[in-house]
């Protein structure tokens, strides 16, 4: 993982934590984002917080496609190469 999608990483985790009622620190990156208590409505949310935080569109299929921290974060990092 790079430096862009370790912040892309860092700043997902602060906002699950936020949705999940924990601290960042607990969430693992390889951890899948459903047994972290992610459900499609805090999908919702956390696909507008991309969107205004780094302003693309992103699918709520893609959450779940790219299940995990980590593989979301490498996902952001590419779509953001690509605008």
């Amino acid at each position: 993982m790079n430096d862009e999608s370790a912040a892309i990483a860092s700043w997902l985790c602060e906002r699950i934590a936020l949705y999940v009622d924990c601290e960042a620190g607990e969430i693992a990156a390889d951890a899948p984002l459903v047994e972290l208590g992610v459900d499609s409505v805090y999908v919702l949310g956390i696909t507008s917080e991309i969107q205004d935080r780094y302003g693309i569109d992103v699918d709520p299929s893609a959450i779940w496609e790219h299940s995990t921290v980590s593989d979301l974060s490498t996902y952001l990092h590419k779509c953001l190469g690509e605008r």
